[in-house]
């Protein structure tokens, strides 16, 4: 879920949690306090900010995709294959 919403806040950018929550609904019925307690979840793991400025609150992501994609593959290959890549490669 939490891969969903960074998803949607970097193909739309800086959003409120009601944008957030109605793109998510396009792919799957979900209720709406879900929608903010997951972003409140993130937002404590700083995988995202809150511009508390703006009202609604908007919220953004704090990584780009591109660096987000290279930490979720360094932990895929450091817990999956003891953190060699070659490891990964020779697996059939």
């Amino acid at each position: 879920v939490e891969l969903q919403i960074l998803q949607v806040l970097w193909d739309i950018g800086p959003a409120t949690a009601r944008s957030v929550h109605n793109a998510l609904c396009k792919e799957k019925a979900t209720n709406y306090s879900t929608t903010v307690k997951m972003l409140s979840i993130m937002l404590r793991k700083g995988l995202v900010q809150r511009n508390e400025a703006a009202t609604p609150h908007v919220y953004r992501s704090t990584s780009s995709q591109r660096a987000m994609q290279r930490r979720m593959l360094s932990q895929i290959v450091h817990n999956a294959f003891a953190g060699s890549a070659a490891s990964a490669s020779s697996t059939t």
